[in-house]
This record gives C-alpha cells, structure tokens and sequence, in this order.
C-alpha cells in the first residue's frame, strides 16, 4: 500500500503503469525501506548509499524492521546520493526484489504483530536502471515524509481499532464474569476502567477521523496535515496500549493466556507507539508547531 500511494502522487506515468496494477491485484507484493539498524528516528543518517554510474546507479547498504521482507517483490528504497548534502542528498528507487545481490531475511522472533512479516535487506553492488529513480535527485527525504504521512494516519487508526476491541471485549466480558455473587462489571473499580477505555478510544477516533478531513481539505488548497496526522497517531498509539493493558488487568489470569485475545492485543498494542515514527517523535513533531520564530 505505501508504495502504492506514493507512486499515484510522484511516480512518472511510466512508472505508475508497470507498478500499480500488479500491486494493487497482489500479483507483487510491495515494501517501502527507510529504517537501518542504527537510523530509525534519524533517516538522514542513513548509510545505504546510490552510486550513479553511466547506465543507472549501484546501491550498496543495509535496511531493517521493514514490513513486507521478505515476501516483498518491488521495494520502494532510499539511499543517500549526496551524503554532503545530508536530508536533501537521499533519493528514493523503486527496485525489482528479486535483482542479483539484493537478500531478504526475516526477524521471526517479535513481541507481536506475527501476521505481518517483518525482515531486513542487505544490497551489494545492486545494479538499478536510471528509470528507478522516484522524482529527482535528492527528493527522497520529501517523499519518505509525504509517505510518513499517510502510513502514520493509517497506522493512528489501526492503533483505535485496537483500543475500541479491547474495550468491547472488556464490556462484554465484565458483563458475563461474576465474582462475589454479581458481575463484575457492578464494582466501580471495573466501571472505572470501562469509563476510561471508552474515552480514551473515542477521542483517539475523532482525532484520525479529523485528521483524515484535514488532509482531504488542506491537499486541495496545497498544505499539509502533519500536526494533526502525528496528534492522531500520538494519541491513538498512547490509547490502544492504554486499553489493551487495563484490558489485560481486567481479563486477570484469562487476558494473560492465549485462550483470549487480549494478550495479543496486548502485544500488538505496543507496536503503535513504535512504527512509522516513535510517540516521542510525534510529540517532537506536535511542539515544532507551536515554537514562535524570533528574529
């Protein structure tokens, strides 16, 4: 999907000829590849490097924790074509996966997200086409945030859809469970948690929903919606782990075994305030907005 919505927007129409369709039929499975070892928050100083050479370029580095490897046959890859020039020195590729030199590898091991395949891809002496250039030289940085914008708002309202489940299991389940000859859910304690799942997974909801309007409207008049893609993003990762722990706490003994849902929730949860742009980032990004320029 990601690499699918950047290249309807910057792609060239040749581009978006040979690699919608078969995206968007499943017949190649796409992967977007930002994130290195020791480059998560700061994509500038990435090491994965692409060297222009008569007939293309010749990629060599390392990228990982990218989603899709590596089942992924088209990447969407940034390397850095001017490291002096720093963000405005990385370009974006889109690379056949399958090309001679490139190995993905997967990172089995992970606290959650098990159904969505995670690795990493190693590239050594990669030989691109010219025509695997997105945009110009240099603008990788501008498309990996165009991107960012939108998986973060994919990602915010993936991250309520955990917390509205974790409160519906929860109502239903302090419901049916009784303990002292009553359901659980007369305890004011339980009605507390409820309470407070129920606002938490409402406003994180009306904060995706807002800032889906604000990117449909701001596009048309040529802005962007950052502030309040990371403000749903923040709040909705910061929601769903919220929901998904008092639902654990909630569950007790059952929300810690495999029996119920709520431990994987509880896994996944957590992945929120990590992918696309850590919480501490979005709150990074949230207060850039509000520091007055001084002359």
């Amino acid at each position: 999907m990601p690499s699918r919505v950047c290249y309807w927007h910057v792609g060239s129409e040749e581009q978006r000829e040979r690699y919608i369709p078969p995206l968007i039929k499943a017949e190649d499975s796409g992967c977007f590849a930002l994130t290195e070892a020791d480059t998560g928050s700061d994509v500038a100083s990435m090491k994965t490097t692409a060297k222009e050479v008569d007939d293309g370029y010749i990629l060599n580095g390392n990228k990982m924790w990218i989603s899709g490897v590596p089942n992924a046959t088209i990447g969407l890859i940034y390397a850095m074509t001017d490291r002096e020039k720093k963000h405005r020195g990385m370009s974006a590729f889109m690379v056949d996966m399958n090309s001679p030199g490139i190995e993905q590898r997967a990172i089995p091991d992970k606290l959650g997200l098990h159904s969505s395949p995670t690795g990493e891809i190693s590239f050594e002496e990669v030989k691109i086409p010219r025509n695997a250039l997105v945009g110009k030289i240099g603008d990788g940085f501008k498309i990996a945030m165009f991107m960012l914008d939108r998986t973060r708002l994919s990602c915010a309202a993936r991250a309520a859809g955990v917390a509205e489940k974790c409160f519906d299991l929860s109502r239903q389940y302090a419901n049916e469970r009784t303990q002292f000859g009553q359901p659980i859910i007369e305890f004011q304690m339980i009605q507390d948690q409820l309470a407070r799942m129920w606002c938490e997974h409402e406003a994180a909801k009306l904060l995706v929903l807002r800032a889906a309007w604000m990117m449909d409207n701001l596009e048309k008049m040529g802005g962007r919606a950052t502030l309040h893609i990371s403000t749903a993003k923040y709040y909705g990762a910061e929601a769903a782990v919220m929901a998904a722990n008092e639902a654990t706490k909630l569950y007790a003994s059952y929300g810690y075994s495999a029996e119920y849902p709520i431990e994987r929730y509880y896994r996944d949860a957590k992945s929120y305030q990590i992918v696309e742009g850590t919480s501490n980032i979005q709150k990074i990004i949230i207060a850039r907005n509000f520091i007055e320029k001084r002359e």
